[in-house]
Order: C-alpha cells, then structure tokens, then sequence
C-alpha cells in the first residue's frame, strides 16, 4: 500500500515532467493538446471525486505552463520581441492591481484562496499572446479548427446518449456511470420544470 501511495505522485511528476519537455520542444503542440483535453477534462475530477483539486490543476500543469514556458524560450532563442499589436494593456494593468490589492484584502479567509482568485483572474492573460501566435498560415488554422470540431464530438455524443436514457426512464443507469460525483456533476440532480414539462440536468 505505501509502494503504491508513493507510484501515483511519482508517476504524475514524471507525466508532468514529460508535458514539460513537450511544449519546450513545441508549444504549439501544447496548445492544441489543451483544446483537445477541455471536453475531456471533467474525466479526471470525476475519477478522483471529492478530491478534485488536481483534476482542476491537471490542464495548467499538462497544458498551459508548458506552452507558456516553450512560448517564452523560443522567443528568447530567435532574440524576438514578444509583441502584440492593440493589446488593451491599460485595461489589463488595472485588472491586475485590482486583483493584487483585493488578495490584501483582510476579509479573505486564507491566502490560499487569494491566490487562487489570482490565477483565476491573472494567469490566463498571456494566453493574448501565445493566441497570436499561434496560427502563423492556412496549415495552423485549419489544424486549430479540426482539432476543436473533432474533439467537440466526443461530449456532444455523449451527452445525446445520456439525455435518450434520462428522459426514457433510465436516470439511474446514467448517475451510476458518475458514481459519487453524479450529484456534484447535476447541481444536486437540477430539475427545471414547467407545467407537465420537466428538463433534467444532463452530466455531460
């Protein structure tokens, strides 16, 4: 058991590790292998549910920081400037000193929590220009757009498939396959109605 508790956090380094090196040697290939999880990410939370704190981080760790990291090398390397045309940067400025005062702010209840509202608000915006650079010719969009088509599928399928058992009397089937997680992923098994006519909260 104490081999075994120990594999899971060895594995996920070597993984993230692996990630890392990835989007050095290609970004990009980090940024369409972050669109391609979004569909599939809630996988993770559910299979580690309640504990749903790394399956939250999985994306950045995986996905996000890798693609900032080789972004920022190669431009380094090619001793280019990171440079995007009417970026709102005053905007921007304001947004991130409100950000960093409200984390003072005493009422917060631990600082783990203002640094997660700083994430939330913060770490994304270099995504402005990583996104700019990301499609340089005809190749990159249409790979940029096939990915996002394709992978969307995948959910939309599923979410068909869940909605034809719900609301053909087969609910349980459906909540079973999320174990635990089935009432956080409903919100509570969510039920809006309106006379005779009910719509259900599909998981997907």
């Amino acid at each position: 058991a104490a081999s075994h508790g120990e594999a899971a956090p060895a594995a996920a380094v070597l993984v993230v590790c692996v990630a890392l090196v990835m989007g050095i040697l290609d970004w990009r290939r980090s940024i369409l292998g972050l669109l391609a999880y979004f569909p599939v990410s809630g996988l993770l939370s559910i299979a580690l549910y309640p504990h749903t704190a790394p399956g939250a981080l999985a994306k950045d760790a995986l996905f996000v920081i890798p693609a900032y990291v080789g972004y920022a090398l190669q431009k380094h390397t090619e001793r280019r400037r990171i440079d995007v045309p009417a970026i709102p940067a005053i905007s921007l400025a304001v947004i991130a000193a409100l950000v960093l005062v409200e984390m003072l702010n005493p009422s917060v209840p631990k600082l783990l929590v203002a640094l997660i509202g700083a994430k939330t608000w913060l770490f994304y915006i270099p995504m402005i220009f990583v996104g700019h650079d990301l499609i340089r010719d005809r190749a990159d969009l249409d790979r940029f757009l096939l990915v996002i088509a394709v992978t969307a599928i995948v959910p939309c399928a599923i979410g068909v498939l869940e909605a034809a058992l719900i609301y053909t009397g087969h609910a349980d089937t459906v909540y079973g396959w999320y174990g635990p997680a089935a009432s956080a992923v409903t919100q509570g098994f969510a039920t809006i109605s309106a006379g005779s006519i009910f719509i259900r909260r599909v998981p997907s």
